[in-house]
């Protein structure tokens, strides 16, 4: 862990996936209202979940105490979102996961929508594939919709190529 990555903490480590080498992967920061809804969620497709919580100060750890399959990692202080899913990715990589799915905590992405991402993914498993959040954008709330527009700018600049979420 390189001096600028926070301290983790980890929680329980569940065994094999319902979908052998796919791994969850779900950034936290205080999401302690919805997190256990999208996990339960998420349970129902993959059993490797990994929630990262990046230094939640509402409960978000203990909203997934008596969850079973449920790895936790957390941050002792907010990192961000990018050290977050760093962190998540590696730990999934270093438990042998051959894909990783990333949701939010917040409940903006559906998890009944898995299995159309993973039968995706079982045609095409070298594609990075993106659900991207375009239909009814206009819905969302103004902060997340620039934080949105401002990420898809930048991984789209990153990339060489127009990518949306």
């Amino acid at each position: 862990m390189s001096e600028r990555a926070p301290a983790l903490q980890s929680g329980r480590v569940d065994g094999v996936s319902k979908r052998p080498g796919v791994c969850a992967v779900i950034p936290a920061y205080n999401e302690a209202a919805t997190i256990r809804e999208v996990i339960i969620g998420v349970r129902a497709h993959l059993d490797c979940v990994i929630v990262v919580d990046d230094g939640s100060q509402d409960g978000t750890a203990a909203a997934l105490a008596d969850l079973d399959g449920v790895t936790l990692l957390r941050h002792e202080r907010n990192a961000g979102k990018a050290q977050t899913l760093l962190t998540g990715f590696a730990h999934a990589l270093a438990q042998g996961a051959g894909a990783v799915v990333t949701l939010d905590g917040d409940g903006q992405h559906r998890p009944e929508d898995l299995p159309r991402l993973l039968a995706l993914h079982a045609r095409r498993p070298g594609a990075l594939l993106i659900a991207a959040r375009t239909r009814r954008r206009e819905l969302s709330p103004g902060i997340r919709r620039m934080a949105n527009l401002i990420a898809d700018f930048w991984i789209s600049w990153a990339a060489g190529r127009l990518i949306h979420d």
